[in-house]
């Protein structure tokens, strides 16, 4: 028997243990098993964070010039904040660009807290490097 199944009207196997669930979150379960006994079960479950920037770099003249702008912001995001991110939709088009920048956590108020500094961060990063932050989103998943 898998470490949870559902036993039907609300009775579940967890570790050997029958148990009546009567409360269910997103990360803390408890219940009573069949003796009355209480029984709380915190589960871990990592929220991730998905911060996508879209950019235009007027400045830029060439391809290299665009590569010079996103390497620099990624290059910063990523020994200031503990993130990863990476170009995405690579185009041929010189004056625009989408980086999309990635956390795991534990807590979404931290990763919330986290992906607002980084995108003024990247804001401020992006300004002094000749380019503009058009669109920012954040989702978690």
């Amino acid at each position: 028997m898998p470490a949870s199944a559902e036993l039907g009207s609300g009775w579940t196997a967890e570790g050997g243990r029958r148990l009546r669930v009567t409360c269910c979150s997103d990360r803390i379960r408890w219940g009573y098993d069949v003796h009355g006994s209480t029984y709380i079960s915190a589960t871990y479950m990592p929220m991730i964070a998905f911060l996508t920037l879209e950019l235009r770099i007027e400045a830029a003249q060439s391809l290299k010039d665009k590569r010079q702008v996103t390497r620099s912001l990624k290059d910063r995001l990523r020994s200031s904040f503990n993130v990863s991110v990476a170009e995405l939709e690579p185009s041929p088009v010189w004056n625009q660009a989408t980086i999309g920048v990635v956390s795991v956590s534990g807590s979404r108020d931290y990763l919330d807290g986290l992906m607002k500094n980084v995108e003024r961060a990247a804001t401020r990063i992006a300004n002094n490097a000749g380019a503009e932050v058009t669109d920012s989103f954040v989702e978690f998943l």
